[in-house]
């Protein structure tokens, strides 16, 4: 049977880790695909973790399972979980990642029982996980529910007076910051008013623009991406890098 398996990862995409990972995952299926959502996610990042794989998921077939290998740990958060929702599978350790990844979604979980595995590498127990769950053999002694387990509550724009305060979720490889704000959000709010975007270090961008060429080269600009989510980017050049904007920078969209 053929399998799907996507890995999100803050290891790196050159890293020696994710090849080893994918060689692991590739010898205990005689037919798989594993595809790398991003395993470029900044260090021990559950949110940006979070963010790619909430936003990607449902684009790959049913059944798949889906590994968030962040801030992954055994001696800190000791447990390997696993959840099923929308016959999408998901795997990672109990850090928190599961609950930002489906905000406000009531799934059973269960702790994954190592057993002789507790010794070997977290690539070798994420492989465990894997044949058991992708295979159809889980097991009541190795999936075992559980009711409390870590989780996060979802950050999302802060609402006063006349402004929004958004935060950086995600930055992208050319350095355009991607918001946690939805340009209807901001909509409903805005109702035609004009718009002014303050950054953290003073600069200001006044309004929307509908892509990066309605500025010229090296000013900064707003636009919606593909998502539907607001970012801040520089034309021709790393907004994060020149605007010092990290994941959590807050972004305030003023409206008069």
């Amino acid at each position: 049977m053929h399998h799907h398996i996507t890995i999100t990862t803050d290891a790196g995409r050159e890293s020696v880790y994710v090849s080893a990972f994918k060689g692991i995952l590739y010898s205990a299926f005689s037919e798989v695909v594993v595809t790398e959502i991003n395993t470029n996610i900044a260090t021990r990042s559950i949110q940006e973790a979070a963010f790619y794989l909430q936003n990607t998921y449902n684009y790959f077939p049913k059944e798949t399972l889906h590994i968030i290998d962040v801030d992954s740990s055994f001696v800190l958060h000791k447990r390997l979980l696993y959840t099923k929702y929308d016959n999408h599978h998901f795997i990672a350790l109990d850090n928190g990642v599961l609950s930002l990844v489906l905000p406000n979604i009531q799934t059973q979980v269960f702790e994954v029982e190592m057993g002789e595995l507790d010794n070997q590498s977290r690539y070798q127990k994420f492989a465990f996980a894997a044949q058991h769950i992708l295979n159809g053999t889980k097991s009541p002694e190795t999936f075992k529910p559980v009711v409390r387990y870590k989780t996060f509550m979802q950050q999302l724009p802060s609402i006063m007076g006349n402004r929004i305060t958004a935060q950086v979720l995600a930055i992208d490889k050319y350095g355009n910051c991607i918001t946690n704000l939805h340009l209807d959000e901001l909509q409903r709010h805005v109702k035609g008013r004009k718009v002014m975007v303050r950054l953290p270090f003073g600069e200001v961008i006044e309004g929307l623009k509908e892509s990066y060429y309605d500025v010229a080269d090296g000013d900064f600009v707003c636009i919606k991406n593909s998502m539907g989510l607001l970012e801040i980017a520089i034309h021709n050049a790393n907004a994060s890098q020149l605007l010092g904007l990290q994941n959590r920078s807050p972004i305030i969209f003023e409206f008069e």
